[in-house]
């Protein structure tokens, strides 16, 4: 069993989205899940743009780094993606969205990605129902983490938490 952590901060210094804090949170969540929780720091993606020694949080950084973590689940992993920055909603065309709206978390380049986007890269977990998986996001989340939102809709059934 291995726990795996993507931890993902969006400051987006020098813009006029600017934010402070988002990337101390990435810190305070690090600290957490290797003090508390028993995480390994060699399990864990960082991804900060206050940083040049960090990857930055791109929309296709993002993306890459949650498409090897569910690469490399196993049975009984726990994994945990933390997201602190700006979040939004888009008109959806999904009649299914019960408020009509798409939520996305906004990555320091502004490529948005959207909950389906998300949807498509964690459905690979279905198939490891062992697989502990937790999805930290903070900002606007809409209605993220209500019924018909994630876990039932993805089919990824009880393994799946969300906080904010």
């Amino acid at each position: 069993m291995t726990k795996r952590a993507i931890l993902i901060g969006c400051n987006y210094p020098g813009t006029n989205a600017e934010l402070q804090g988002c990337v101390n949170d990435v810190w305070s969540i690090k600290s957490l899940l290797i003090e508390i929780y028993g995480f390994e720091e060699d399990n864990m993606v960082i991804l900060v743009d206050t940083d040049d020694s960090y990857t930055k949080p791109t929309g296709a950084n993002i993306k890459n780094a949650m498409m090897e973590m569910v690469g490399a689940a196993e049975d009984d992993d726990e994994l945990v993606i933390h997201f602190s920055g700006h979040g939004t909603q888009l008109p959806s065309p999904d009649p299914d969205e019960k408020d009509g709206k798409d939520e996305a978390i906004c990555p320091c380049d502004m490529n948005i990605i959207v909950d389906d986007d998300m949807q498509k890269i964690f459905v690979p977990l279905k198939e490891k129902p062992t697989v502990k998986f937790t999805f930290i996001a903070g900002e606007n989340r809409g209605t993220w983490g209500q019924s018909g939102d994630w876990g039932a809709d993805w089919g990824l059934g009880s393994g799946l938490e969300t906080g904010g």
